[in-house]
């Protein structure tokens, strides 16, 4: 198999006289480079949340998504994403206009964020718009605050939501930490933080483990999920996803609320921005004893950058 990311060494001739410690940095720092540079084409290419929120160009994304799960009626909605960024305040400004299909927003198809956060009420569960502002970002680190308002169910939402990521590089492997407070004019406070431990496999594939944690004010309990997903570039045009999570709750007692397990599989086909999704499911949840409840989401998106 060809790497769709990986970069060979460049050897110095100046390497023989390096110190040794010299030698010991430049391989280290290599071995990172290699490690952000995938989690960053695998984010860009699945368009992670991790990714798509803090970039810092305008883009248009269309989603057609079907959504079928046992014993619960099928979806058919589309969804959209607009970001306009606006260089006369220095390019860390965006306008933001997103809708999102029930399907895409209930369901347990949600493979960058922790299934407990399906508990809260996310502000992109309906329409909304919103003023992105991006007073730092670089590659490891990233500070962005959102404020806007959402139609939900009719009824006008103001929400302001600060968040933070931090990316530290190991010997071999990632770790990232983001931050996420969220206030509601209709649910008050809420926050989300995540932790991603990341690296690097034979065969190009790539291991990402996670534990997520949600508050909610006036909720009882902490809703977290651990779990983990390896990323399988397959070509330049398609890859997949194969993801396991186990969602807690602590009130009352620390139970099991459902496991989950999921394949993505994402294709960019005919031309550069169109994308082609299926992905399967099978969930356990509590409220149905475990029994084993297999779904499926097939989604045509289109994705224009500029």
């Amino acid at each position: 198999m060809v790497s769709v990311f990986s970069c060979p060494v460049q050897a110095s001739e100046s390497e023989a006289i390096w110190p040794e410690s010299n030698i010991v940095d430049a391989v280290h720092g290599e071995i990172s480079w290699r490690l952000l540079a995938s989690a960053q084409w695998l984010d860009s290419f699945f368009q992670d949340k991790r990714s798509i929120r803090e970039a810092n160009q305008s883009h248009l994304r269309v989603r057609y998504a079907f959504f079928k799960e046992r014993k619960t009626p099928q979806d058919l909605t589309p969804s959209f994403d607009l970001r306009l960024r606006l260089p006369e305040l220095q390019r860390k400004t965006h306008i933001v206009f997103e809708s999102e299909s029930a399907a895409e927003a209930e369901n347990a198809i949600d493979l960058e964020r922790s299934k407990a956060s399906e508990r809260e009420p996310p502000e992109k569960r309906n329409v909304s718009a919103a003023i992105n502002y991006i007073p730092r970002l670089t590659d490891k680190e990233s500070f962005l605050v959102r404020t806007g308002v959402q139609v939900n169910q009719g009824k006008p939402v103001v929400f302001l939501g600060p968040r933070y990521r931090k990316l530290i590089p190991f010997e071999t492997w990632n770790f990232r930490f983001t931050q996420e407070v969220i206030y509601r004019s209709d649910t008050s406070w809420q926050t989300e933080t995540l932790m991603d431990f990341e690296r690097q496999l034979p065969y190009d594939l790539f291991l990402r483990s996670f534990l997520d944690g949600v508050w909610l004010e006036n909720t009882n309990g902490y809703f977290y999920s651990l779990g983990c997903s390896i990323l399988q570039p397959i070509a330049a045009t398609h890859a997949v996803q194969y993801s396991w999570s186990n969602d807690f709750v602590t009130s009352p007692s620390h139970e099991l609320s459902a496991i989950d397990f999921t394949i993505q599989y994402r294709h960019t086909f005919w031309r550069k921005w169109l994308f082609f999704e299926l992905i399967p499911q099978c969930r356990f949840p509590r409220d149905r004893n475990f029994e084993a409840t297999p779904g499926i989401m097939i989604r045509l998106e289109m994705f224009f950058q500029g």
